[in-house]
């Protein structure tokens, strides 16, 4: 059995009766990762929640050695044949996304793999093995929700950019739930509050993220 192989993870799930996803491009059978979750989350089944949590580590460990691991080596050896040889990658920077923010392509490490389990996820591991050159710094910047301020600035609402700059994602999350928050709380109240709410409700704060503006 190769739980790479879409087909065969399929045919698992059909044997097991269970209900496949349907992929949102091609409206076929899938058996992508939110079809994964569901069933992993449904099934009676010990042995059958094992499987799809199984088929999904599997998955996340070959996306980080295929994309990112394998991906690296092979960037750096054409470099080295060409005669560089100092082992650093060199990404083509754009503004490539539909908000225009920057984004790196070939290889993107901006986002490194929709992992969301924090410091001991895949991504985070991975992240470990870039190490700068020495006398140099890698360093992580966030403009802090710029475009939430934007949409505030615009709109002539200080409310909303006292918001964007506190956490405008939990607070639509918050809301989202049916936990919103008071406003009339300090700044230091809403901000532990947001941060609870990001922490307790994942998927709704993912989905909050992608759809606030």
């Amino acid at each position: 059995f190769n739980p790479g192989s879409a087909p065969q993870v399929l045919g698992m799930i059909r044997f097991w009766k269970h209900k496949p996803g349907v992929s949102r491009q091609t409206k076929k059978p899938s058996a992508d990762r939110l079809c994964l979750e569901r069933l992993a989350k449904s099934s009676k089944q010990e042995e059958q929640k094992r499987f799809y949590h199984r088929v999904m580590d599997y998955r996340d460990v070959d996306k980080i050695r295929g994309t990112y691991v394998e991906g690296t080596l092979k960037r750096l050896e054409a470099d080295q044949a060409r005669g560089i040889v100092d082992g650093r990658l060199r990404p083509t920077v754009t503004h490539k996304p539909s908000t225009l923010r920057l984004s790196y392509t070939n290889p993107n490490l901006q986002n490194v793999v929709a992992d969301r389990r924090g410091k001991e996820s895949l991504a985070a591991g991975f992240k470990k093995c870039l190490i700068a050159a020495p006398g140099c710094k890698l360093v992580s910047a966030d403009y802090s929700g710029i475009e939430a301020v934007f949409v505030g600035w615009f709109s002539g609402d200080p409310d909303y950019i006292r918001s964007a700059w506190l956490g405008v994602h939990a607070r639509l999350t918050a809301q989202s739930v049916g936990k919103p928050a008071d406003m009339s709380w300090s700044n230091e109240r809403l901000v532990e509050y947001f941060h609870e709410t990001k922490a307790a409700h994942p998927v709704p704060y993912d989905r909050s993220k992608r759809c606030i503006h």
